[in-house]
């Protein structure tokens, strides 16, 4: 089966990021193809019916999405929510004639619970295909359509086209990557997050050392700039105000990335180790780091625990 074969395609959870990735479906899909969405805030729902009324199907629940699309895709904040969605009494997938059909979920989730509903989804119907697929690019990625995608599945997989030409359609076609089997996405996924906050804690620290001992902070950014230990945190993300115009830090730490949702990634990837025995020892002082943070800078961008570290009389401006 082809792309273009799949006309009826479906999409739940419309927030932060499944509003607008939902909206570049709808925007270059097909003529003819039919949309159906549901979210708990029918503002968003009515949103994309009103924006693309020739394409989107508002849904009552779940299940109607999953009974009327054969490609479907979830975009939801925590495993479970997934598991909710997927597995619940409510939504009774196991009633639902899934045959052929291709279920996507670009949540960022801990391995266990995606493996569980793969399963589920498996002993339901053998001829589904339950992927993995989460994203990296933040909120704006999802705008622009250039999200990178991980995604559960192998190349050589008979579904890996389907799969791949749709979420190119929300991403950048050259970041759309097969890491492998089931869960492989979110292995992909959940590395890659930790090492960003592990990252993001190293940087704050250097920066902060750095100044108190005396140093410019442009002097220091050009530094760290110039030698090994540039990195895209400290060039494009440099939680100092004023190094870089256009990083979070020097607009009030509005959120690209939440502060909430990297300690989120940060725990899964300690999560991760503690399963498959990993001998991580950054995890634990970084979770400390973000913990404390949450209550006053969980809202913020993830680099405004810089602010732990910094003078802090007046708080973010």
């Amino acid at each position: 089966m082809s792309f273009n074969e799949y006309r009826n395609v479906g999409f739940i959870g419309l927030g932060v990021m499944g509003l607008p990735m939902a909206k570049n479906l709808a925007r270059k899909l097909p003529d003819g193809t039919k949309v159906a969405v549901y979210d708990l805030s029918t503002a968003a729902m009515d949103e994309l019916s009103q924006e693309f009324p020739n394409k989107i199907v508002k849904a009552n629940n779940a299940r109607e999405v999953f009974s009327h699309s054969n490609l479907i895709v979830t975009m939801l904040p925590e495993g479970k929510h997934v598991s909710s969605v997927y597995m619940s009494s409510e939504t009774q997938l196991d009633s639902v004639d899934l045959k052929n059909k291709i279920l996507i979920d670009s949540s960022t989730i801990d391995v266990e619970t995606s493996l569980a509903v793969a399963d589920h989804v498996a002993k339901i119907d053998s001829s589904a295909l339950f992927c993995d697929a989460p994203v990296s690019g933040q909120a704006q990625g999802a705008i622009d359509g250039t999200l990178a995608f991980f995604l559960g599945i192998s190349e050589s997989h008979g579904k890996y086209k389907v799969v791949s030409d749709l979420v190119r359609l929300m991403g950048n076609k050259d970041k759309v990557l097969p890491c492998g089997g089931p869960s492989l996405g979110l292995v992909a996924k959940i590395s890659h997050n930790y090492l960003a906050g592990v990252m993001s804690v190293a940087t704050c620290e250097t920066m902060d050392l750095g100044i108190r001992a005396g140093l410019d902070p442009k002097m220091l950014y050009r530094v760290l700039c110039a030698g090994a230990a540039r990195n895209p945190m400290v060039e494009h993300a440099n939680p100092v105000p004023g190094l870089v115009p256009t990083a979070a830090s020097s607009n009030g730490y509005k959120p690209g990335f939440r502060a909430s949702l990297m300690a989120k990634d940060v725990s899964l990837g300690v999560q991760m180790a503690q399963t498959y025995k990993s001998n991580i020892v950054l995890g634990a002082p970084t979770m400390d780091v973000y913990r404390r943070a949450l209550p006053k800078y969980g809202g913020y961008d993830f680099t405004a625990i810089y602010r732990l570290y910094a003078d802090d009389q007046n708080g973010i401006q």
